[in-house]
């Protein structure tokens, strides 16, 4: 082991000396821009292609001011700026935009600022008050919505601290890698108008170009190095921004620098450099030292031949370097004279200048020496066998994003299909760290190697990973891009996508050698998918350890909230602040979670990129089901990495794809397709964007302009190459599928705004039906046939032997598919139920729980959320389902994130209250205020308060009523009010109608239980006022609701109105409004009249069957109401006659027809209520709320009284002769007050 690693210790020196040999002009251009003698906004473009040093360049600026190149350090927080002068530049440390993490803006700046750390007297202020903001929500578990906002705050705080400091001093950023930030794919709908600058900022390459625009900012430098050809558009649009007098203008200046190869006398100077670094690095290298002397002496032609066959290309030449380096055999060629290689060559010496670069196309004959060169140079450095060195590299060259010591070791010595937490579990400790200190050993010499090339470090992740060894599972490493390519080409020649530099070699190759490229293609496909399959594994592994780790975290922050907990006490519905040292410990638990999601989509994306881009990659997307904290960072990160992914060629030619029979018949290839699918999928996501941060008019408008723009374009023909390109985009855009999906998300913002509910619920139908029938037809057979096209099935069909296989495999959007049509019922329940219309709810929302029946261990975000929504509507619809409210909460415990587990706690707590259990809800409910108000969430805030304030409002009622003695009526009233109207400011901030409509109905409660007296003492002195003020309340929810169609909202307020109307003595008013309840043509099926006894399970009526019960709270009132009239003529007649006896007062209120007449409407009352209960639910708690009302009226009564009313209910029994709720009625008499055994007695006393 240690004879591999000898002799690459010191190669640190020539990766220092060869930096800037051959590229003086463009160090000094790079110098002049450092510092120059003007104020101006510097941007300055180093463009080359791979392995032309485009990185050491950058790393000569920072040690031009006395800064250490450390390649194992994350070059972002390096530290050690050396001593400054007046007018040194302030230069901040290397940004390494391969990191696709940091093409999020806020991750960006945030790297921007730490790579000045190196400065400490600097002054952040802003900046660092706004990151705090964010890590306190980000810890706190904000939402996506609330995060970003934070996030932009503290961008512009960024951009207005460095003005300040640019002042004084010119700052300096070195950005590398910057092809990475070329998205092609989404500028298309910048020029379009479809989305403004602002909505792409929150994007880094976007942002820079804002960032160069910015007409206050000045004296500032910054340096992008990126490869010319992937970086082109990148580069473009940096040009156009610098150059454009409206924005960069007069006031930037553009610095191109194009690096170039190196001619035959720098080439000699590099070998003579290297020769001098190994001289000095001890005797053990006197032998390297002189083979680099001997092909840098300049009175020999090797140094000609090394660079004729390296075409001057530095990673070539490194390549070269590193074989001899490890003492290894260099390729024969090497050894011929330079004539004798122009001879092989085909080229006359004297055709090439020692002094001039060397051309960038070689002739033919040289182009495929150089080739076989660079194939010996791969089996060199990649196959050799039994070497632990090679057995790494091959590793690191198969992932691009470069790996830990833990996942090479889990990658290099676990079996296949083993369980990586059984894998370590089973590795004793002291051989476990022995094996990674070995990887540690390895990869911190492999470091220096100029093949090799850093990553982001994850030592923030150190804080939550229990590392064996430091740096085991955090150092991270990987190698150059060029040398990725050059393994790819010769490891993958003839697959596809194929290069166009490698044609040749195509072309001239024989057959025998064509079937050892294939065969090797295929074994290397077969070991990255071995490969990928375990570093997916691993992934999650360490994601499911991260999420159990926080579930632990919330679990004790509830244990601890519950001790402090205090119903009367609201400053106890909150958690405590957390520490500076949580919240780091936290964001890194948040960053771990995001950083191991993304790795195993990753490598799952390229295990099946068909399958799981359907899949695991839209499990990353903003939706209303998935808007936890990372979710900003996991969606434009896992765009970015999908997006590089298909796009690179180097990767995708060992990606398995399926190639299916009608891409190919239309002349496209499966990536083709893929490419096609993500792009428009970008459309969806954006849609998704705005309407998880509640920008719902931003949805409804992008997704409306982008329909308009998709049907302009051409639709093509297939009668040349360009028509029938134009056909297949214009038949995929507007595929079903495609289509379909944007207007889900569509009406879905549409339904979130409460206005015009009914169309969207039409056109979400429509959908619905299309997807359907997609989702049910074959994969064979037609699902639409239109006029230029046919769209088939999805579905999978029977294999026969006229189709391949995988022709009649189900397609592979069929899971998308599914679960789009899932998302689409729960969108129809969600509108339903704004509607009123529980039973049509409840019906979608089981339809959405069985398209993804199949998924148990997928789309947990979306089930919990569905199970929560049922849960709400089967409460509604008099269920106990806190069952299934249960379920869709420990799920959401489950995936241990915050904001989702406050809204199953409110919905619990909802639930409780509709169920009567009114001491279980409050706690609930408090909890999910106090993750609402850490997160800073306030939409799911508002909920929570609204649910609160109603549990304090029944809570006081128990107090008022005797039924509670701890605390007071007026504190729980009164907390519950300021509940209420913070809730009631959140929602008119949010403009949304039914979430208001919703508190001022509860407002309207609160105000009509505060106009009560307790009993035994006098009604309020404030209750004209509450009712003035619940009469306007109530009246204008009527009117809001009527205007938005939301039923269930216009008959709860009018029942309030009743109350309130009884409460202040405005009978008249209270029976009329009751009136014209039974009269409204929207309630008339459900009213029972002596011939009609509606028929509750009749689809139409169970859909509103809340009507019941509204109607059994109005005929309780009109009991009420009965009640006060008899009492009032008994006191009227005893007041007539004074002088009577008790029996004869017995008598004469037995006699008396108005009189009679009240208690004959208090029996009717009470019997049609509770059959109306009992319509809306067998088990509603209505049913023994009236019968504890009525036991509270008639025990009042005396025997004859009593006597009158059991005649009454025999009366009511006649003209309603299919209630069977007299009955009930009848035997609640028998029991609570004595049947005819009683009555009996009662004669005979009187006799």
């Amino acid at each position: 082991m240690m004879s591999e690693q000898v002799n690459l210790q010191k190669l640190s020196a020539a990766r220092r000396a060869q930096a800037m040999i051959g590229q003086e002009a463009a160090w000094q251009q790079v110098e002049a821009a450092l510092s120059p003698n003007n104020r101006l906004f510097h941007v300055v473009l180093v463009r080359a292609e791979g392995g032309m040093g485009k990185t050491r360049i950058l790393e000569r600026v920072l040690e031009s001011c006395g800064r250490e190149v450390d390649p194992l350090d994350d070059l972002a927080v390096q530290t050690g700026a050396g001593q400054l002068q007046l007018n040194d530049p302030i230069i901040g440390n290397l940004i390494d935009v391969i990191n696709t993490q940091l093409h999020d803006r806020y991750r960006f700046v945030v790297a921007l600022r730490r790579s000045l750390l190196s400065y400490p007297d600097l002054n952040f202020d802003r900046f660092d008050v706004a990151e705090d903001k964010v890590k306190q929500l980000a810890a706190g578990g904000a939402l996506l919505r609330t995060l970003a906002n934070a996030q932009q705050e503290a961008a512009d705080d960024f951009v207005k601290d460095l003005k300040g400091i640019a002042k004084d001093r010119r700052v300096v950023f070195l950005i590398d890698t910057v092809e990475r930030l070329s998205y092609a794919a989404t500028d298309w709908l910048l020029t379009e108008g479809l989305l403004e600058s602002k909505d792409m900022d929150i994007r880094t390459h976007q942002w820079l170009r804002s960032f160069i625009a910015d007409s206050n900012l000045e004296n500032i430098t910054l340096i992008l190095a990126g490869r010319g050809r992937e970086g082109q558009d990148f580069f473009d649009r940096i040009e156009a921004t610098a150059d454009d007098p409206d924005l960069g203008g007069q006031r930037c200046r553009l610095t191109d620098i194009r690096l170039k190869r190196l001619s035959m006398n720098q080439t000699r100077l590099y070998l003579a450099q290297l020769a001098d670094d190994y001289a000095i690095a001890g005797k053990e290298y006197r032998s390297t030292a002189e083979s680099f002397r001997m092909a840098a002496d300049p009175t020999q032609d090797r140094y000609k031949v090394i660079a004729l066959f390296t075409n001057g290309v530095p990673v070539r030449l490194a390549l070269y370097a590193q074989v001899i380096a490890e003492g290894k055999l260099i390729p024969a060629v090497f050894k011929m004279s330079y004539r004798e290689a122009c001879g092989r060559a085909e080229l006359l010496p004297d055709q090439l200048d020692e002094d001039s670069e060397l051309p960038e196309v070689s002739p033919p004959r040289l182009r495929q020496i150089q080739w076989q060169i660079e194939e010996e140079f791969v089996n060199l450095l990649f196959s050799a066998p039994n070497s632990r060195r090679a057995a790494v590299l091959r590793t690191l060259v198969r992932t691009p994003r470069g790996l830990t010591a833990e996942q090479l070791w889990f990658a290099l010595d676990a079996p296949e299909d083993q369980d990586p937490k059984s894998w370590l579990l089973n590795t004793p400790i002291t051989l476990a760290k022995e094996q990674l200190q070995e990887l540690l050993d390895l990869l911190r010499e492999l470091a220096n190697d100029y093949i090799i090339k850093r990553r982001s470090s994850w030592d923030e992740l150190s804080l939550v990973l229990n590392e064996l060894l430091p740096g085991a599972s955090t150092l991270r490493i990987g190698l150059q891009d060029e040398i990725y390519r050059i393994y790819s080409e010769h490891m993958g020649l003839f697959a596809e996508p194929v290069s166009e530099s490698t044609s040749l070699i195509r072309k001239e190759a024989t057959e025998q050698e064509k079937a050892r490229c294939i065969q090797s293609w295929r074994d290397e496909q077969t070991a990255r998918q071995a490969l990928y399959a375990k570093l997916a594994a691993f992934a999650n592994y360490q994601l499911a350890l991260c999420i159990e780790k926080k579930k632990e975290i919330l679990l004790k922050d509830e244990a601890d909230f519950e001790q402090a907990f205090r119903l009367d006490v609201s400053n106890t519905y909150r958690f405590p602040d957390l520490t500076d040292d949580v919240i780091d410990d936290r964001r890194a638990l948040l960053t771990a979670l995001t950083v191991f999601a993304i790795e195993r989509m990753i490598y799952r994306l390229v295990l099946d990129p068909e399958q799981n881009l359907n899949a695991d990659y839209l499990a990353l997307t903003p939706e209303p089901d998935n808007q936890k904290a990372a979710s900003q960072d996991e969606d434009f990160w896992a765009q970015a990495e999908l997006w590089w992914v298909l796009n690179d060629s180097s990767l995708m030619k060992f990606v398995r794809l399926h190639e299916r029979r009608l891409a190919s018949d239309r002349g496209e290839s499966s990536l083709d397709v893929l490419r096609r699918v993500a792009e428009q999928e970008n459309v969806t996501r954006w849609i998704k964007r705005f309407l998880v941060r509640g920008h719902y008019k931003r949805a409804i408008d992008f997704g409306k302009k982008v329909e308009a723009v998709i049907q302009s374009w051409p639709q093509g023909n297939d009668r040349s190459d360009e028509g029938r390109e134009q056909q297949n985009k214009w038949n995929s855009w507007n595929h079903t599928l495609a289509r379909e999906e944007r207007n889900v998300w569509v009406q879905q913002a549409i339904v979130r705004q409460g206005k015009e509910v009914d169309d969207a619920i039409t056109n979400i139908g429509q959908s619905v039906k299309k997807l359907t029938k997609l989702f049910d037809t074959s994969v064979n057979k037609p699902a639409f046939r239109y006029a230029n096209r046919i769209e088939r099935g999805f579905a999978a069909a029977p294999y026969t032997t006229k189709s391949s296989r995988q022709d009649a495999s189900e397609h592979p959007a069929y899971n998308r598919l599914r679960r789009l049509l899932s998302f689409a019922h729960n969108s129809l329940g969600f509108s339903y139920r704004t509607l009123g219309e529980m039973g049509k709810a409840a019906e979608h929302y089981r339809i959405a729980l069985e398209f993804i029946r199949v998924d148990s261990d997928e789309m947990k975000a979306h089930r919990a959320r569905v199970l929560n929504n049922l849960a709400r509507v089967l409460s509604e619809l008099g269920w106990n389902s806190i069952g299934i409210c249960l379920d869709g909460h420990d799920i959401r415990l489950d995936l241990a994130e915050e904001v989702p587990l406050a809204s199953s706690d409110n919905t619990l707590a909802l639930i409780y209250d509709d169920m009567g259990r009114y001491e279980d809800a409050p706690l609930l409910s408090a909890k999910a205020i106090a993750y609402c108000r850490r997160a800073n969430e306030q939409r799911q805030l508002a909920l929570s308060l609204r649910q609160m304030a109603e549990s304090l409002r029944h809570i006081a009622e128990r107090v008022r009523t005797g039924q509670r003695a701890a605390g007071s009526a007026d504190i729980f009233f009164n907390n519950a009010e300021t509940l209420l109207r913070e809730a009631r400011s959140i929602f008119n901030e949010l403009d949304e109608a039914e979430r208001l409509i919703e508190v001022n109905l509860e407002k309207g409660s609160l105000l009509r239980d505060r106009m009560q007296s307790e009993p035994g003492k006098e009604r309020p002195r404030s209750w004209k006022r509450h009712y003035e003020e619940a009469t306007y309340l109530l009246n204008v929810v009527e009117r809001t609701a009527r205007q938005r169609r939301m039923s269930q909202h216009v008959l709860d307020a009018l029942i309030n109105q009743v109350r309130i109307h009884y409460y202040a003595g405005q009978l008249e008013t209270a029976i009329r409004t009751i009136e014209n309840i039974e009269k409204d043509t929207a309630y008339v099926e459900h009213i029972i009249r002596p011939t009609h006894m509606p028929d509750a399970e009749k689809a139409t009526l169970r859909n509103k069957n809340w009507i019941f019960r509204h109607l059994a709270t109005a005929q309780m009132i009109r009991g009420w109401m009965a009640s006060d009239r008899f009492h009032a003529r008994v006191e009227y007649l005893r007041a007539q006659n004074e002088d009577a006896t008790r029996e004869e007062r017995k008598i004469q209120v037995a006699g008396d027809d108005i009189a009679q007449g009240a208690l004959g409407e208090m029996a009717q009352a009470y019997v049609l209520g509770i059959a109306y209960a009992e319509l809306y639910s067998p088990r509603s708690r209505s049913i023994g709320g009236m019968q504890n009302d009525l036991y509270g009226r008639l025990k009042k009564f005396n025997r004859t009284e009593l006597n009158s009313f059991r005649n009454q209910l025999q009366i009511v029994k006649k003209q309603y002769p299919d209630v069977h709720s007299i009955k009930l009625v009848d035997n609640f008499l028998s029991e609570f007050f004595g049947g005819a055994e009683l009555t009996a007695m009662n004669v005979r006393s009187r006799e």
